[in-house]
């Protein structure tokens, strides 16, 4: 059996796909809705802020964004969120002359360059402090009723924009309709029941009924007696916590996934605690202090070789230990009683931080299970689309790199690798200085020479006569122009970082309505059919 885990399990996010190509190449899979991460997060919210709100993907000054992990839409090859201070290397300079240069200002170039083409629920996750995050499993079916059928709305508009011919847009929205009647009647039959148990009655509208008793939540996963092999892979940092959070630190920051490393003088430990805190389902840090295991300002002591203390923790409410991402992966995978873990080609992209640390625990004797491997579900959607005559309007980005608004499905799927191979060419060169002097100067050639002329002629004015009134015109002139092709380049290179993601939709996203826009069921069957199940190759020793 194979173990599958998703936080948005709506039918316009990939889980549905990913379980139908499971089952199409004879796997069984036993799947859990995500109800033990963070709901979600939301820059500057509150303690016990009440209000939840859609927003857009977004980065930050600083590098911070807000984060919905149990409700999102990505618009169909839509842009991934990136922090502008990555473009810093091709623009040449960095992003506060940048906006010195160009009377901009860094507020202004988060908002136009670091946004994403994601719809997501955000609101804030304190409840009674800020060290207890409300939980995914906390979320109510009704509290997220009018969310849902909002971004179902934006999915519907974005595929009607993106698959714009009469017939595409005639299977969107016979399909959208469908999925809002059903959307419907599980929400009414849902009542007070959680998001978690409304995610798990509509993919069993998806899927055949020999499978439900499958679907379940991921709390039982992480039950204190479901899996002893899941709490041996946490008892390694309790067993000997220097060499495990060694071994934690470098694989998170010789991978560079963008982990956090853990905070060794906190005694911060790589797992939280599920509990109910002020009637809320939460979770909250696990720190050793003084050789003890602290939770919610208690501490429970250690057996001697560092076994956590479970019958006490269960005692005390504590409903189960969970790993942080990079160690959650492995938990769900050790023991007799860990299974396989599906993710889909371009998913949960940590893993390499995941793999390096379970083979430094493996290897260090901190770990003594075996580990099942990780399977990849890869749909290649963007190359199943040769066949296809449907109209695809472009997003502005590919617009760009494409030269045109639309164009035929099988025209993209037989040049977009084309398309990104080339933007990467032109980052290559932005990289360099001199290259990059060179393809401002071609690309550029009126505002360049001009640039250049009236560097010039500022030059000899100054040696002539260094208080001349026209040096300060010059000057502005100068200015100006700079700021247009800056202002320009930051525009193509955003575009490139952008372009280079292209293949990020092969597998991710709204598989099965775009599939259902671009060719119907017949074309969704066909991505099934072809959709590739494979072992990870780089993971263990």
């Amino acid at each position: 059996m194979t173990i599958s885990i998703d936080q948005n399990c709506a039918s316009f996010w990939d889980t549905i796909p990913k379980l139908d190509a499971l089952r199409h190449k004879g796997i069984d899979v036993s799947h859990y809705v995500e109800d033990v991460d963070i709901a979600f997060a939301a820059r500057g919210a509150e303690v016990d802020q009440p209000d939840l709100r859609l927003a857009m993907e977004n980065v930050y000054p600083g590098g911070g964004q807000d984060w919905g992990a149990g409700l999102f839409y990505s618009d169909f090859l839509g842009r991934l969120p990136l922090d502008p201070r990555s473009f810093e290397k091709y623009l040449g300079i960095g992003l506060k002359q940048f906006v010195k240069h160009t009377d901009s200002s860094l507020d202004t170039i988060y908002d136009q360059y670091g946004g994403g083409d994601t719809w997501m629920l955000i609101g804030s996750n304190f409840v009674g402090d800020r060290n207890h995050y409300r939980l995914l499993g906390d979320l109510g079916a009704m509290e997220c009723m009018p969310f849902l059928l909002c971004i179902l709305g934006l999915a519907r508009q974005n595929c009607i924009e993106r698959f714009s011919s009469l017939d595409a847009r005639g299977r969107t929205r016979a399909w959208f309709s469908q999925e809002e009647e059903r959307l419907q009647e599980l929400i009414i039959e849902a009542g007070a029941d959680s998001l978690a148990d409304l995610y798990m009655a509509w993919l069993r509208k998806h899927t055949p009924s020999s499978t439900h008793a499958n679907i379940r939540t991921t709390r039982n996963l992480f039950a204190f007696d479901y899996n002893p092999a899941s709490i041996e892979v946490l008892q390694a940092f309790t067993k000997d916590y220097p060499l495990a959070c060694e071994l934690y630190n470098s694989a998170v920051t010789e991978t560079e996934v963008g982990v956090h490393p853990l905070d060794t003088d906190a005694g911060e430990l790589p797992f939280f605690a599920i509990a109910h805190h002020h009637g809320h389902l939460v979770r909250t840090g696990c720190h050793l202090e003084d050789g003890d295991l602290r939770i919610q300002g208690r501490t429970y002591q250690l057996g001697p070789e560092g076994q956590l203390p479970l019958d006490a923790l269960h005692k005390a409410g504590i409903e189960g230990l969970v790993g942080k991402a990079i160690v959650l992966v492995t938990q769900v995978r050790a023991g007799e009683k860990g299974q396989p873990l599906a993710l889909p080609h371009q998913g949960s992209l940590y893993m390499p931080a995941a793999h390096q640390l379970t083979r430094g625990l493996l290897d260090n004797g901190l770990l003594n299970q075996p580990i099942h491997p990780i399977q990849r579900v890869r749909f290649y959607l963007l190359d199943r689309m040769s066949n296809l005559t449907t109209t695809i309007g472009l997003p502005n980005h590919l617009s760009t790199a494409y030269g045109t608004d639309e164009l035929s499905a099988h025209h993209f799927a037989a040049t977009y690798r084309d398309v990104i191979a080339s933007a990467r060419d032109r980052l290559d060169e932005l990289s360099d200085d001199t290259q990059r002097k060179a393809w401002i100067e071609r690309e550029y050639p009126k505002p360049s020479h001009a640039i250049n002329r009236l560097i010039e002629r500022k030059r000899t004015l100054a040696a002539e006569n260094p208080k001349a009134p026209e040096l300060r015109e010059l000057g502005a002139q100068l200015r100006a122009m700079r700021s247009t092709i800056l202002t320009q380049l930051m525009r193509q290179v955003s575009n490139d970082l952008q372009t280079i993601e292209m293949e990020y939709w092969d597998s991710r996203g709204g598989i099965l309505p775009w599939c259902m826009s671009l060719g119907g069921k017949e074309f969704y069957d066909l991505v099934i059919d072809q959709a590739e199940v494979f072992a990870e190759t780089h993971e263990m020793p």
